[in-house]
């Protein structure tokens, strides 16, 4: 042992330890798992049997939606979403009041036992309706047994309800898969009745509105002169022209051609009365070029002389540098430049007199077509009044045909839709009674308690293991003393120790004769924390074990309060240690009476004290008295008071050169233990302290 037993030593927890705890507590364990299912037996027997039925329906019909992805986009997610959408629609209508009352009106589902209201309106007579707590106890009732969802990645809806009664489920199921479609019915009928009734009306209406629409517009055709065409526009609908209009567009398309002439005509003037025949060569070939044929014959026979006039350019400069200025060939090179430029001046005064009498043409001409559109546009003016009116009179009659036409189709279709747009109910799997209850679960039930029992029971053990104070296992003590033990004693039962106990005594007798720090030790005080944690029957057999080995072994009972030995051996005639250290006795080197099976071991009881036993045990004749029999015996033990009960164990410890600590398993707390040590380490050294285990629960081992 070392001086960490002032806080306790934490070691590894093994599963052994973890055994022996469940062991200890065995019983803490069990209790609560037995209690649980004792409780869920009873909650089974007296619980009354729910019945489960159910049903599978799909819903058929063009209302709904058809998941084909037809146009290889994000069609396929836009109708799962709508399919989706309307399946939770169907699951709401299912599970609505209209759909509940129905129902329970049909079973007459309000008288049974389950929807009785514990309320005053429970005994009033008449229909749930017509008192509306009643009418909320029932429909929670009914709402809590039915359940409806849809069954994923299907088209598919369940239905399930629970009742007492299994054949009363199953036909509830039924009747509300039935309430389903008439529902359904009823309300595409009610629609489709309103909408024929409102189409019937507008039709009517719209009939009478047209045909006055049509006898204006025919006024307004006389009047205004406008005249129909079977032709269509350029947005598909019916044409009509009056004949005012159509001059008005001729005259406009003359003007124009005539006013784009008179600007190209003006251009090419332009650019020929500067008579800069590079300007005027760029023209050729051009939209301004082409807009006269005589302009046009001069730009190319000027485009002709242009490049001889480049040709000769190039021969006289070449000519000039090869052969000088006064060479014949040049000169008349020179003089063929001089007419071809005569001849490009003269061109380029050619062009612009023509191009000059073109321009005054093209004026002339656009003055006059200017005057027939003017003319023409009067005409319009005086008639635009009444053509819009006309077209307007033709649009809104037009619509108003198109409308009635329309209406005509729907009303005609009517039946046909509502034959299409119906909404069947498939039934996929009709319900049936159920064979066994739904609830209460027995398996689960059973084992929820068990295994619920069984963690509480953990739990429990493991606080009583964590959070109690009694040293129950070899684990506390060593983790308290901090430091292994030296020995664990088995528990046995009966008067006589067990042949484990007396191995392990034996093993306990090896280790104190073998150690090197206990060999030199002849005074042993044998100690623990309480009383009746065995000290007197263990320093018996160990003081036996020794004198079996040959020593000479001297067993002094030192617990001079509460004396033990002489109800264990026969009385000795001459006192104890009592009388001894009082002067009442004899004091010889052997004192006490030898065992007839063991004449090397002596033991001297406590006596009868007449004084204090403080005073006794701490008086210098003690301390003589060991002194000399410490000459003639090889080991003394003393059997020492508990050392929390009186002082008298610290004075031994003061003389002994070892202490034996014996701590019984669950005779001691943690603190008692705790405090034992720390008394012993105020008047001896840790090292000279070793703990033996008594009573251990799992056996006997030398540690």
């Amino acid at each position: 042992m070392s001086s960490s037993v002032r806080s306790s030593l934490a070691s590894k927890l093994t599963v052994a330890d973890v055994l022996a705890g469940l062991r200890r507590h065995l019983a803490l364990v069990l209790l609560p798992p037995v209690l649980l299912l004792a409780l869920a037996i009873a909650y089974l027997l007296v619980a009354h049997r729910y019945y489960q039925s159910s049903s599978r329906i799909e819903l058929n019909g063009s209302s709904a939606p058809v998941t084909l992805d037809r146009s290889g986009g994000n069609a396929g997610t836009a109708d799962a979403l709508a399919v989706n959408a309307f399946l939770q629609t169907q699951v709401q209508i299912l599970q609505s009041e209209a759909i509940a009352i129905r129902v329970i009106h049909e079973l007459s589902l309000d008288k049974t036992p389950a929807f009785q209201s514990a309320g005053a309106d429970a005994a009033q007579g008449g229909s749930f309706e017509s008192s509306p707590k009643r009418l909320d106890h029932v429909l929670a009732v009914f709402e809590k047994n039915l359940s409806v969802q849809v069954i994923p990645a299907t088209h598919l809806i369940e239905i399930r309800y629970t009742d007492r009664d299994p054949n009363r489920a199953a036909t509830v199921v039924n009747d509300v898969v039935q309430s389903l479609a008439a529902y359904n019915d009823q309300a595409r009928s009610n629609t489709s009745s309103q909408v024929n009734g409102f189409l019937g009306q507008e039709l009517a209406a719209l009939r009478k509105h047209s045909e006055d629409l049509q006898a204006k517009l025919q006024a307004l055709q006389q009047q205004g002169g406008v005249l129909s065409s079977n032709g269509v526009n350029a947005e598909g609908q019916p044409e009509s022209y009056s004949p005012a209009i159509d001059r008005v567009r001729g005259a406009s398309e003359l003007l124009l051609q005539a006013e784009t002439n008179a600007i190209l005509k003006q251009a090419v003037y332009n650019v020929a009365k500067d008579g800069n025949a590079e300007a005027i060569s760029t023209l050729s070939g051009t939209a301004l070029a082409n807009s006269s044929s005589g302009v046009n014959s001069s730009f190319t026979a000027l485009q002709t002389l242009r490049g001889q006039e480049a040709t000769l350019q190039q021969q006289l400069d070449q000519a000039r540098t090869r052969y000088g200025a006064r060479f014949p060939k040049l000169i008349e090179l020179q003089s063929s430049l001089d007419a071809v430029q005569h001849s490009i001046k003269a061109e380029v005064q050619r062009i612009g007199d023509r191009a000059r009498s073109d321009y005054q043409v093209a004026q002339v001409t656009e003055t006059a077509d200017r005057k027939i559109y003017e003319e023409a546009r009067r005409e319009a003016v005086d008639l635009n009044g009444r053509a819009a009116e006309y077209g307007v009179v033709k649009q809104e009659s037009d619509q108003s045909r198109k409308l009635y036409e329309d209406l005509l189709s729907h009303v005609q279709e009517a039946g046909v839709l509502q034959g299409l747009h119906s909404l069947s109910v498939t039934i996929v799997d009709p319900a049936r009674p159920a064979s066994k209850p739904s609830r209460p679960n027995t398996l689960p039930i059973l084992a929820g308690a068990l295994l619920g029992g069984l963690f509480i029971g953990l739990i429990g053990a493991f606080a009583a293991e964590t959070l109690g104070d009694r040293v129950d296992s070899i684990r506390a003590v060593d983790d308290t003393a901090g430091a292994p033990a030296l020995a664990v004693l088995p528990r046995y039962s009966g008067a006589s120790p067990s042949e484990s106990f007396t191995e392990t005594v034996r093993t306990l007798r090896a280790r104190l004769l073998g150690a090197p720090d206990l060999a030199g030790a002849r005074i042993l005080l044998i100690a623990s924390s309480v009383p009746r944690e065995g000290r007197t029957t263990l320093a018996l057999a160990l003081a036996r074990a020794l004198a079996q080995h040959g020593r000479k072994i001297l067993l002094l009972e030192s617990d001079l309060r509460n004396p033990t030995l002489d109800r264990q051996l026969p009385t000795q005639g001459s006192g104890g240690l009592a009388e001894m250290l009082s002067g009442a006795g004899s004091a010889t080197l052997r004192p006490g009476t030898p065992f007839a099976d063991s004449p090397e071991l002596a033991v001297l009881s406590a006596g009868h004290a007449t004084g204090s036993a403080a005073d006794l045990l701490d008086s210098p004749l003690l301390r003589t008295r060991l002194t000399e029999w410490s000459s003639y015996y090889d080991l003394i033990l003393l059997d020492s008071p508990p050392v929390l009960a009186c002082a008298d164990a610290l004075e031994l410890a003061r003389l002994a050169d070892r202490v034996l600590f014996v701590v019984r398993e669950s005779a001691v707390s943690r603190t008692q233990l705790q405090a034992a040590l720390e008394s012993l380490l105020g008047v001896t050294s840790a090292d000279r302290i070793s703990t033996v285990v008594n009573a251990a629960r799992n056996g006997s081992h030398a540690l």
